[in-house]
């Protein structure tokens, strides 16, 4: 099972381009732990490697959902993460689209 640790190393990997989801590091902690929370439960849902964690959270999916929460304002829960982050944008992630 993912952690939101492993979340957090995916920010600090030597491969993260310092996008995607790092984005998100405008929010107070508070929303910030919230979203990380779902981040991690969905990623657990969908069984995600940490390589798919990092794949994802480098991605523009990842800068999306920071889009969502911070610039649009949506509700950080699941729902909001699972229009980012599921099973057809990991497909598409691993098919280089």
């Amino acid at each position: 099972m993912l952690t939101i640790t492993d979340l957090h190393d995916t920010l600090a990997h030597e491969d993260h381009l310092g996008w995607g989801y790092a984005c998100l590091d405008v929010l107070s902690d508070s929303r910030r732990d919230r979203i990380d929370r779902a981040i991690v439960g969905v990623a657990n849902e969908l069984r995600l490697t940490t390589d798919q964690l990092l794949m994802w959270s480098n991605s523009k999916h990842g800068r999306w959902l920071a889009d969502r929460v911070y610039g649009n304002d949506a509700p950080i829960n699941r729902e909001t993460v699972r229009k980012e982050l599921n099973e057809r944008v990991i497909a598409d992630l691993e098919a280089g689209l």
